[in-house]
Parts: C-alpha cells; structure tokens; sequence
C-alpha cells in the first residue's frame, strides 16, 4: 500500500475519532443544562420568563436530538467490523409535494422543506453508510407521485 493512501487512511481515522469524541464530549453538558431547565420549571416560574424558559427546553431538546444522531451517524460511520446480511422486505413510500430532492436525499443534513421538516438530514446518510457498508448501493427516485427508496445488496456471505 502506497505512503500516501496509507496516510490518507490515518486522516480519515482520527477525523471519526474526533467527530465520535466531540459528539460524547457534546452530550454531557447538554444533559447538564436539560437537567437545569426543568428544575427551573419545577421551580415555579410565570410570566414571560415562563415563556423564555420553555423556548429554552424546546431548543435543548432539539439539541439533545440532533447531537444524538450525530453521535450515531458517527458511530456509524467509523464502524469497522463487517455488517451481518440478512433478507428483509422494506418498502418505503412518501407522498409527492414534501419538497424532497430524489438527486439529494442521502447526503449529510439534506432535509428537503426546511419549514415542514424538523429532521436533522442524518437517517438517510446512516442508511447510505450502513447499505454501502454491506457492499450495496443505496437509491431514491420519483415514481408516478410517489418518493421510492430502494436498495441492493450483493449475496448474502
């Protein structure tokens, strides 16, 4: 193996290590300030601070959700072990209209109507990664008012 792709390797490792340590890193304070927030609900609080206050919690919660799934992607994304096959039935079907882009569906944070949608653009990367990982392609397409998502795999080991 050349010098170079054998450093590239390395670069890619450490990037996953620190994406998977900022992620952990992320988590604890945010647990911290969560745990703050409702004791500053508990508390009793009225009026506009109240309102202050559950804008606040929405927020970390929101937080709380997309770190979450950042640590997964990340988990994911640095898995190194080999992803067991196994036959499955999946058909995933979405009406026409939610502002999907077929061409952009599986790339990091795409979330299609940014006003309609409150996901993080992460699930459908960790699909691409872990179908992929399994030596399969991944696809999406319009199909006669309908968002299709499909996918093949090689034979099962």
């Amino acid at each position: 193996m050349c010098l170079a792709k054998v450093s590239q390797e390395i670069k890619e490792h450490e990037f996953k290590q620190f994406i998977t340590n900022i992620s952990h890193d992320i988590r604890t304070p945010l647990a911290v300030m969560k745990g703050y927030l409702q004791l500053l609900r508990k508390a009793g609080i009225y009026g506009s601070s109240k309102e202050y206050l559950e804008i606040c919690i929405s927020h970390t919660n929101e937080m709380e959700k997309r770190v979450q799934q950042f640590f997964e992607y990340s988990y994911w994304s640095g898995m190194e072990e080999d992803v067991e096959l196994q036959r499955i039935n999946i058909t995933n079907l979405v009406k026409d209209g939610c502002g999907i882009d077929a061409s952009k569906v599986f790339n990091l944070f795409y979330v299609g109507n940014e006003e309609r949608n409150h996901s993080t653009g992460l699930g459908l990367s960790i699909v691409k990664l872990l179908v992929e990982r399994m030596g399969g392609e991944v696809f999406a397409q319009m199909d006669g008012g309908m968002f299709c998502i499909g996918f093949t795999l090689l034979s099962a080991k």
